[in-house]
Protein backbone atom coordinates (compact mmCIF):
# COMPACT_ATOMS: atom_id res chain seq x y z
CA UNK A 1 0.00 0.00 0.00
CA UNK A 2 1.34 3.17 -0.78
CA UNK A 3 1.98 5.61 2.19
CA UNK A 4 2.62 9.44 1.97
CA UNK A 5 6.45 10.08 3.22
CA UNK A 6 6.53 10.92 6.85
CA UNK A 7 5.41 14.34 7.68
CA UNK A 8 7.98 16.57 9.62
CA UNK A 9 6.74 19.60 11.08
CA UNK A 10 8.58 22.61 12.76
CA UNK A 11 6.41 24.22 14.98
CA UNK A 12 6.45 27.44 16.89
CA UNK A 13 4.55 26.81 20.07
CA UNK A 14 3.71 29.36 22.64
CA UNK A 15 1.65 27.50 25.90
CA UNK A 16 0.11 30.02 27.90
CA UNK A 17 -2.19 29.75 30.82
CA UNK A 18 -4.08 31.86 33.04
CA UNK A 19 -3.22 31.84 36.99
CA UNK A 20 -6.26 29.69 37.75
CA UNK A 21 -5.28 27.18 35.16
CA UNK A 22 -1.67 26.70 36.06
CA UNK A 23 -2.80 25.76 39.70
CA UNK A 24 -5.09 23.35 38.44
CA UNK A 25 -1.94 21.73 36.21
CA UNK A 26 -4.10 22.61 32.99
CA UNK A 27 -2.43 24.38 30.03
CA UNK A 28 -3.43 25.47 26.56
CA UNK A 29 -1.29 26.44 23.29
CA UNK A 30 -1.53 27.98 20.19
CA UNK A 31 1.21 27.12 17.01
CA UNK A 32 1.94 27.74 13.55
CA UNK A 33 3.68 24.87 11.70
CA UNK A 34 5.51 24.86 8.79
CA UNK A 35 6.61 21.55 6.30
CA UNK A 36 5.41 18.16 5.62
CA UNK A 37 4.21 16.81 2.27
CA UNK A 38 2.36 18.34 -0.14
CA UNK A 39 -1.33 17.06 -0.48
CA UNK A 40 -2.88 19.64 -2.64
CA UNK A 41 -2.62 22.61 -4.65
CA UNK A 42 -5.21 25.05 -5.03
CA UNK A 43 -5.70 27.91 -7.38
CA UNK A 44 -6.68 31.21 -5.20
CA UNK A 45 -7.92 34.41 -6.52
CA UNK A 46 -6.16 37.42 -5.12
CA UNK A 47 -7.86 40.48 -4.52
CA UNK A 48 -7.50 42.49 -7.99
CA UNK A 49 -7.72 39.59 -10.00
CA UNK A 50 -4.21 37.69 -9.76
CA UNK A 51 -4.37 33.80 -9.10
CA UNK A 52 -1.68 31.95 -7.90
CA UNK A 53 -1.28 28.17 -6.47
CA UNK A 54 -0.92 27.67 -2.69
CA UNK A 55 -0.26 24.46 -1.59
CA UNK A 56 -1.81 22.45 1.55
CA UNK A 57 0.82 20.57 3.21
CA UNK A 58 0.60 17.41 5.85
CA UNK A 59 2.49 19.07 8.55
CA UNK A 60 1.62 22.71 7.92
CA UNK A 61 -0.83 25.44 9.40
CA UNK A 62 -1.70 26.31 13.02
CA UNK A 63 -2.97 24.21 16.06
CA UNK A 64 -4.22 24.71 19.21
CA UNK A 65 -4.88 22.43 22.16
CA UNK A 66 -6.17 21.65 25.91
CA UNK A 67 -4.55 19.40 28.02
CA UNK A 68 -3.17 18.34 31.38
CA UNK A 69 0.87 18.45 33.36
CA UNK A 70 2.06 16.46 35.99
CA UNK A 71 4.98 15.91 37.89
CA UNK A 72 6.49 12.56 36.96
CA UNK A 73 8.93 12.58 40.09
CA UNK A 74 8.89 14.10 43.01
CA UNK A 75 9.93 17.79 43.08
CA UNK A 76 12.44 17.01 40.23
CA UNK A 77 12.88 17.61 36.76
CA UNK A 78 10.85 15.49 35.03
CA UNK A 79 7.24 16.52 33.55
CA UNK A 80 4.45 15.30 31.53
CA UNK A 81 2.27 16.36 29.87
CA UNK A 82 -1.02 15.30 27.54
CA UNK A 83 -3.56 17.29 25.31
CA UNK A 84 -5.77 16.80 23.14
CA UNK A 85 -6.18 19.15 20.05
CA UNK A 86 -6.91 20.53 17.09
CA UNK A 87 -4.80 21.21 13.23
CA UNK A 88 -5.44 22.52 10.51
CA UNK A 89 -3.94 23.44 7.17
CA UNK A 90 -5.70 25.15 4.76
CA UNK A 91 -6.42 27.80 2.05
CA UNK A 92 -10.01 30.44 2.07
CA UNK A 93 -9.97 32.33 -0.93
CA UNK A 94 -12.22 34.68 -1.90
CA UNK A 95 -13.25 32.59 -5.24
CA UNK A 96 -14.88 30.14 -2.83
CA UNK A 97 -12.19 27.67 -3.34
CA UNK A 98 -11.83 26.35 0.14
CA UNK A 99 -9.94 23.34 1.01
CA UNK A 100 -8.37 22.16 3.91
CA UNK A 101 -6.57 19.09 6.12
CA UNK A 102 -8.16 18.97 9.63
CA UNK A 103 -7.56 16.61 12.69
CA UNK A 104 -7.86 15.90 16.16
CA UNK A 105 -4.32 15.47 17.82
CA UNK A 106 -3.97 13.52 21.52
CA UNK A 107 -0.33 14.16 22.11
CA UNK A 108 1.85 13.19 24.97
CA UNK A 109 4.96 14.19 25.71
CA UNK A 110 7.66 13.96 28.98
CA UNK A 111 9.65 17.00 29.57
CA UNK A 112 13.39 17.08 31.41
CA UNK A 113 13.67 20.24 32.90
CA UNK A 114 16.95 22.23 32.80
CA UNK A 115 16.92 25.24 34.70
CA UNK A 116 14.82 27.79 32.24
CA UNK A 117 14.72 25.13 29.20
CA UNK A 118 12.80 21.76 29.04
CA UNK A 119 13.59 19.20 26.68
CA UNK A 120 10.93 16.25 25.49
CA UNK A 121 10.02 13.68 23.51
CA UNK A 122 6.52 11.67 23.00
CA UNK A 123 3.57 10.39 20.82
CA UNK A 124 0.79 11.49 18.87
CA UNK A 125 -2.47 9.78 17.72
CA UNK A 126 -3.81 11.83 14.93
CA UNK A 127 -7.82 11.31 14.71
CA UNK A 128 -10.41 11.51 11.61
CA UNK A 129 -7.39 13.34 9.59
CA UNK A 130 -9.51 14.71 6.47
CA UNK A 131 -8.20 16.43 3.30
CA UNK A 132 -11.48 18.54 2.56
CA UNK A 133 -11.44 19.80 -1.58
CA UNK A 134 -15.35 19.94 -1.69
CA UNK A 135 -15.38 23.24 -2.64
CA UNK A 136 -12.56 22.86 -5.48
CA UNK A 137 -14.68 19.83 -6.43
CA UNK A 138 -12.12 17.20 -6.38
CA UNK A 139 -13.98 15.59 -3.23
CA UNK A 140 -13.44 14.58 0.30
CA UNK A 141 -10.86 12.08 1.66
CA UNK A 142 -10.50 10.70 5.24
CA UNK A 143 -7.03 8.97 6.28
CA UNK A 144 -6.80 5.99 8.30
CA UNK A 145 -6.10 7.75 12.00
CA UNK A 146 -2.16 8.24 12.52
CA UNK A 147 0.84 7.38 15.04
CA UNK A 148 3.89 9.81 15.70
CA UNK A 149 6.64 10.69 17.18
CA UNK A 150 7.38 14.30 18.69
CA UNK A 151 10.46 16.01 20.15
CA UNK A 152 10.32 19.82 21.75
CA UNK A 153 12.67 22.19 23.19
CA UNK A 154 10.90 25.18 25.19
CA UNK A 155 12.31 28.06 26.72
CA UNK A 156 10.40 28.77 29.75
CA UNK A 157 9.68 32.83 29.90
CA UNK A 158 7.38 32.63 33.46
CA UNK A 159 5.54 30.00 35.08
CA UNK A 160 3.00 30.32 32.93
CA UNK A 161 4.43 30.76 29.43
CA UNK A 162 6.91 28.83 26.98
CA UNK A 163 8.12 29.10 23.87
CA UNK A 164 9.66 26.31 21.35
CA UNK A 165 9.96 24.49 18.88
CA UNK A 166 8.83 20.96 18.11
CA UNK A 167 9.57 17.93 15.45
CA UNK A 168 7.17 15.70 14.81
CA UNK A 169 7.36 13.04 12.45
CA UNK A 170 3.93 11.10 11.33
CA UNK A 171 2.68 8.72 8.09
CA UNK A 172 -0.31 9.29 7.02
CA UNK A 173 -1.56 6.10 5.12
CA UNK A 174 -3.30 7.38 1.51
CA UNK A 175 -7.17 6.54 1.02
CA UNK A 176 -7.38 4.06 -2.17
CA UNK A 177 -10.00 6.51 -3.23
CA UNK A 178 -6.82 9.03 -3.73
CA UNK A 179 -4.08 6.14 -4.88
CA UNK A 180 -6.72 5.81 -8.63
Amino acid sequence: MKNLSAVIAVVMLGAASANALAENNWYVDFALASGGDDLAEVEVEYIGGDTGDVDITAGGGFSFAAGRSFDLSENGPWEGYVSLGYKSDGVFAISGDNASFDRFPIDAMAFYRLGKFKIGGGVTYELNPELDLDDTGLGSFDFDNALGVMAQFDWVVSDSVAIGLRYTAIDYEVPPSIMK
